[in-house]
């Protein structure tokens, strides 16, 4: 792991940390101060686009749904995007537009959807597809404020309702929570750590036209690195580790727990990273050393492991994403679209 990496790693842990020593907390008061001064730039962008100083582009042909978040990753927006392809494509001819950062989930995008397009500029984007598909779903868009959305989703996880806000570089969040309220649906995913009620009552104080659906993740495949399928009983008697290189491998941690699965080792790298073929060797050897001869990884974790031939069992954790009352969720979506584009 090189030196870059390390310190990378060690900032996220502190950004993530709720409890800090000593010398911790005179880093964490620099941080602050810092995030002061992120918060007011992100205020004064917010009025200038709020008061239309700054422009947004307004597709007058397409209906665009943007999905976000308020944090800087792990809750889950493009599990969200690939579920939304999947309800609306074949009512609308449907597109997904990413801005082309993270190379694992454009691979993962490509291979569940047809139609899908990456670009920094987005806008571009948007003005060269609207006559050919109908309908937009934006990942990683509520910051991205150059595009209108008809509908905005931002998605949250339970660690967000369940710590203080500070914003960049003293904690990870990229928006104060006031800002829920320029979305429309609010999705809470990892629910079940959380009380719903809590969660409505805090929400409702601060954006009361906001409309809240619970989410959460559930085990739905077992593969191996060729698509083979296996039962999850496969690694129930077995020594296994856990490898995640995404935004919030607690979650998946978490699930591993809940499905029956224990690791003795769970190796975290950071969102995005992927692993050379020495970093690779050398991880690999170490878990041989711990008579450790399987590795379950996630689906985006797939693509961040190099090519070539393995000397242990490494299986693809399958997941998806499960929205309570997703029907009466894409009948308000669908009457939305309907009503621009018919």
């Amino acid at each position: 792991m090189s030196v870059k990496t390390k310190i990378k790693m060690s900032y996220i842990k502190f950004a993530e940390k709720r409890n800090h020593s000593f010398l911790g907390k005179i880093l964490y008061i620099f941080f602050y101060c810092l995030s002061l001064i992120y918060a007011a730039l992100v205020k004064i962008r917010n009025f200038f686009y709020n008061r239309n100083i700054f422009s947004s582009y307004n597709s007058d042909l397409a209906f665009l749904i943007g999905v976000g978040n308020i944090s800087w990753a792990g809750t889950g927006k493009t599990p969200l995007c690939l579920w939304l392809y999947k309800q609306l494509n074949l009512k609308f001819k449907t597109a997904i537009l990413r801005r082309g950062y993270g190379q694992d989930e454009g691979k993962l995008i490509k291979k569940e959807c047809s139609s899908v397009f990456s670009s920094c500029d987005r806008v571009n984007l948007v003005k060269n597809l609207e006559k050919d598909y109908n309908l937009f779903i934006v990942d990683d868009s509520f910051q991205y404020r150059k595009l209108k959305k008809d509908l905005e989703i931002v998605i949250m996880g339970e660690r967000e309702f369940s710590r203080k806000i500070d914003l960049i570089p003293a904690s990870f969040f990229r928006e104060p929570l006031k800002n829920i309220k320029r979305a429309d649906i609010l999705i809470v995913n990892y629910h079940k750590k959380i009380k719903k009620e809590k969660i409505k009552s805090l929400v409702y104080k601060i954006a009361p036209k906001v409309k809240i659906y619970f989410a959460n993740y559930l085990v739905d495949s077992l593969e191996d690195l060729e698509g083979k399928v296996y039962n999850l009983n496969i690694l129930k008697n077995k020594k296994l580790a856990a490898f995640a290189a995404i935004g919030y491998p607690q979650g998946f941690f978490d699930l591993l727990k809940k499905v029956g699965f224990n690791p003795e080792k769970k190796i975290r790298y950071p969102d995005h990273y992927n692993l050379s073929k020495k970093e690779y060797s050398i991880l690999e050897q170490n878990l041989l050393n711990s008579e450790i001869n399987s590795l379950v990884v996630t689906k985006k974790d797939k693509y961040h492991l190099p090519a070539g031939r393995k000397k242990i069992d490494i299986f693809v954790l399958g997941v998806k994403l499960e929205i309570e009352d997703k029907e009466k969720l894409i009948e308000d979506i669908t009457k939305k679209i309907n009503n621009k584009i018919s």
